[in-house]
């Protein structure tokens, strides 16, 4: 059975639609996402790229070069400057998109739990995700 998610930026310039079975649901701790979203983590739900349908002419991205040397590309609304998803450079990413949850539209928010936590090498200590089925100190390849 496929999820249907629908998501957008603060101020609607962006929206999206994807109907996907998530890959993968995850809360990222590394420190380009902790920048990224100014916080010490970001939720992330990984869908095939294919499915995933974006609407608006103000998306922009940029591209930062990871501690590995892929190039990850973040997506926001160049507008209001809503963090809406991101595309990692790497065989095993290539064909996914993650979407930033945050960025779901109510009431898709409330139904994603996080499966696993990646990059737990750079965690705070004090944000504990309670019982996940996977952590990984990095990415898992």
């Amino acid at each position: 059975m496929e999820n249907h998610f629908k998501g957008s930026c603060l101020c609607g310039k962006v929206t999206y639609d994807c109907n996907a079975e998530p890959l993968v649901k995850a809360v990222c701790h590394c420190t380009d996402c902790q920048k990224h979203t100014s916080s010490a983590f970001s939720v992330v739900i990984g869908v095939p790229k294919i499915k995933f349908k974006v609407k608006g002419d103000t998306v922009k991205n940029i591209p930062i070069t990871t501690e590995t040397g892929n190039t990850k590309r973040y997506s926001f609304c160049s507008e209001c400057g809503s963090h809406i998803f991101s595309n990692i450079e790497h065989e095993n990413y290539n064909e996914i998109t993650f979407i930033k949850a945050g960025s779901l539209d109510q009431p898709a928010l409330t139904d994603i739990t996080p499966d696993i936590e990646v990059f737990t090498e750079s965690k705070v200590a004090w944000a504990n995700c309670g019982n996940l089925s996977g952590s990984f100190l990095k990415n898992p390849e």
